[in-house]
């Protein structure tokens, strides 16, 4: 026996009432993710943000007994660059020194960009001239 026009209309309304909701929690995770790639990915080395520094190095410090440095290091006259090349120059320079960093590192080790121009490093059992 057919459904009668309220069933339809009833059944056509919870289906569409669903994919609404559906919809909503689709764009809702995918803020969730922008906000958490923002978060935590910097957008011009492709690194950590210094939140994300923060958190992953007292996960590394809180297991761990073996000695550690905190390092800081600004890079001088970067606004020459943005000024002199722009800002695309810029970002490729800063891109580029963050990858060189990086790949002097251990895995147990960590480098972000936590401003401008400041690159921060959890060195493990260095030895001050080796830094």
């Amino acid at each position: 026996m057919p459904l009668s026009f309220s069933e339809n209309l009833s059944w056509i309304l919870s289906i569409v009432s669903f994919l609404v909701a559906f919809g909503a929690l689709l764009l809702s995770r995918i803020k969730m993710r922008k906000t958490e790639q923002a978060a935590f990915f910097d957008e011009v080395t492709g690194g950590m943000t210094e939140a994300a520094f923060q958190i992953r190095s007292r996960q590394i410090l809180a297991n761990r007994a073996e000695s550690f440095a905190l390092i800081s290091m600004q890079i001088e006259n970067l606004q020459w660059v943005c000024r002199s090349f722009g800002m695309v120059e810029r970002d490729q320079t800063l891109k580029w020194l963050y990858n060189t960093l990086c790949a002097q590192l251990s895995r147990e080790e960590l480098t972000a960009r936590t401003g401008e121009d400041v690159f921060c490093f959890l060195l493990k059992n260095r030895k001050p001239d080796e830094i």
